[in-house]
């Protein structure tokens, strides 16, 4: 099974991505069976800490999303990259669900200050990569320019980040 509580680790270290091979995770999610999704939607709009610790689906769910997008569970390179995109669009669009349901942040808003920043720019979203502290940095620009302030807020926008920059370097891998 999937764990996403190492995500935030994860995305810096992933963030050098290889060849250019690009995979959708949002065809993964688009083969996972649709009471499934929505348990893990609505579990992410309650608590951004409750989607992150849920694993609701199984390892045959996660075959089946696989041969949907047309994977072969044989290549692990492919395999692994798809496993991790598919964690960060998890988590990306589940805080975005997050920030609509608690702080009536729409997902177009979210959109449009992620291409407005820094990290729209891909030698920043690289620089990342080895930066804890550009990453910090960035998480309190987007913050600041969504008015979120509460430690809740910067917690879940900071895995927000780090899921997205994770899906993004992710998806050039399979």
């Amino acid at each position: 099974m999937i764990r996403r509580i190492w995500l935030t680790a994860l995305a810096t270290a992933l963030l050098l991505a290889g060849p250019a091979a690009a995979g959708d995770a949002r065809c993964l999610m688009d083969h996972l069976p649709a009471d499934k999704r929505a348990q893990v939607e609505a579990m992410y709009a309650r608590s951004v800490d409750e989607g992150l610790a849920s694993s609701l689906y199984s390892e045959a769910d996660f075959e089946a999303m696989l041969a949907g997008c047309n994977i072969a569970a044989s290549d692990t390179g492919r395999l692994t990259a798809a496993a991790q995109a598919l964690a960060g669009y998890e988590t990306e669009t589940g805080v975005a669900l997050w920030l609509k349901a608690n702080r009536d942040i729409d997902d177009r808003t979210l959109q449009a200050v992620w291409s407005a920043s820094r990290l729209a720019d891909p030698a920043v979203a690289e620089a990342a990569a080895a930066d804890d502290n550009l990453v910090a940095g960035l998480v309190y620009e987007l913050a600041a320019k969504l008015g979120l302030e509460d430690q809740e807020d910067l917690t879940n926008l900071g895995a927000y980040v780090s899921a997205r920059l994770l899906r993004q370097a992710s998806e050039r891998k399979f």
